[in-house]
Parts: structure tokens; C-alpha cells; sequence
């Protein structure tokens, strides 16, 4: 059986993905938005089975739904996807993880309490972690400085500042799978409904006002800290959605989305 570092998870803790009560379409809305191989069980609409939901796709559909048949008549712990038979549930999860179901193995386990999910919205590249815009990341641990430590779709783990990533809603409660905030600073992060604001490049020089305050990372040594109400100029795009300019007259990165430009 493969281990569970691994995998990513746990296969002898599939309990903290199994949600008895919820329905195909309750796990279709909140896996389709998610990254490919985010999986969720279930129990199935037949009696005594389970079901097995999986993002597979980005094209239609998306999320697919296998049954996966009880068949410890004898006591026993053993089940059946398709015409393949496991000793347990745990060595099922475990072997399509290393085999691919239709389009995509197993991944990430959709866990409603605990996980948390990021879509990168600007291109980060360092030496630890490359993530590109409409990547998802899962969240591992949120420094205190604000920074994240992620892990993507291939298990790598990294860095990556809040500027770059917007969170993905109900992957920490579950009550909804859609995007609905942008990370800004660590502790007095401030968040905004709705996609991001997609604003063409500006016209340098620029001028406007800081609209919410900022603390940046400590692994972005040339970003400015913002705080509401300073007086901006951008000089020069340096990257999708930032540019190099002063604050008050102190030289640095800036990131478009904290200023009202003139």
C-alpha cells in the first residue's frame, strides 16, 4: 500500500472524506470548481454502497461518480469498483492514486473542516514552487507574515505570497465551491467579493491612492508597505498586475489591485 506522504493523504483516514448524507449533485457543485483529481465519498443512491466523486475534467462533464460495491458478506471489509475488488476501502483510494480512474488519479481528498484551496491569479515563479494563473494550490500553513505554504496538483510544496492567489470558498466549510475573495496582507487581510477586478494595463506614468493596507512578504524584499490613503506612481510594469514605483517617494513593487489609479 502505497504511504500515505505519498499520496498526499491518508487512504486509512478516508473518514475524514466520507460524507454519508451527500447527494451526486451536492458533490458535483462543490468538486467541479476544484482542481483535477479533488475526490470526495459517498454513500451511493443503491443501498449499502458507496460512491466515489471525482473532478476529472475541466470540459463537460467535469465531475464523475463511480459506484463502488460492498462485498464483505463474510464479515469482511472488501469492495468493488468495476470489475477490480480491494481488501478495503483504504487499498482502493490507495491504488487509483497510482492509476488513473477515467481521465485523472485520485489527488486531493475534498475534506470540508481543515482544507483550504487557492486559485493562483498572477504568474509566481522562486526556486521552491512555479504556479501559474488558474492553477489551484491547497493551503498547508499560513506563516505569519501572511505568506502561504502550498502544495499543488503534482504534491510539490512552496511559497507563495497572498498577493498572487485568490481563496476558493467551502473548501474550509463547505457551504459554497465558488471563488469569492483575494488575499491582501497577513493579519488585517482585507477581502473582496467577487472575482478579482481585471483592469487594463495603465497608462505610465500612473498616479492614485492606496486602497487597503498592505504588509507584504518576507520573501518579496523589493514590496512596499501600503497603508490607506498614500500617494502612489507607477513607472514601470515589472509582471502581470504589478509594477515598479514609489510610495510616498520610497521605491518598489506595487500591486495594481491596492490602488485607485487616476
Amino acid at each position: 500500500m502505497m504511504a500515505a506522504g505519498e499520496t498526499g493523504f491518508n487512504p486509512l483516514e478516508w473518514r475524514q472524506f466520507y460524507y454519508p448524507e451527500m447527494s451526486r449533485n451536492k458533490a458535483t457543485a462543490i468538486l467541479k470548481d476544484l482542481p483535477i483529481g479533488t475526490f470526495l465519498l459517498r454513500d451511493s443512491s443503491r443501498e449499502g454502497e458507496y460512491s466515489l466523486s471525482v473532478k476529472e475534467s475541466e470540459e463537460q462533464p467535469p465531475v464523475k461518480h463511480y459506484l463502488i460495491e460492498r462485498k464483505g458478506e463474510d464479515g469482511s471489509d472488501s469492495v468493488t469498483l468495476a470489475t477490480q475488488s480491494f481488501v478495503d476501502l483504504a487499498q482502493l483510494l490507495s491504488y487509483y492514486t497510482r492509476r488513473t480512474l477515467d481521465q485523472s488519479a485520485l489527488k486531493i481528498p475534498y475534506m470540508a473542516k481543515g482544507t483550504e484551496i487557492v486559485k493562483v491569479v498572477y504568474r509566481y515563479q522562486a526556486q521552491d514552487l512555479t504556479a501559474e494563473p488558474g492553477d489551484h494550490l491547497e493551503v498547508l500553513e499560513k506563516m505569519g507574515d501572511g505568506t502561504l505554504k502550498v502544495r499543488n496538483s503534482t504534491q510539490k510544496t512552496g511559497l507563495i505570497p497572498p498577493d498572487y492567489v485568490m481563496r476558493i470558498s467551502g473548501s474550509s466549510t463547505g457551504s459554497k465551491s465558488t471563488e469569492d475573495s483575494q488575499f491582501h496582507g497577513s493579519s488585517n487581510s482585507v477581502e473582496v467579493e467577487g472575482e478579482p477586478e481585471v483592469v487594463e494595463d495603465l497608462r505610465l506614468p500612473a498616479t492614485g491612492k492606496v486602497i487597503f493596507d498592505r504588509v507584504p512578504s518576507v520573501y518579496d524584499s523589493a514590496a512596499i508597505r501600503l497603508k490607506k490613503g498614500q500617494s502612489v506612481e507607477a513607472h514601470r510594469k515589472i509582471g502581470q498586475g504589478f509594477y515598479e514605483g514609489t510610495v510616498d517617494g520610497r521605491p518598489g513593487t506595487i500591486p495594481q489591485i491596492y490602488v485607485k489609479w487616476n
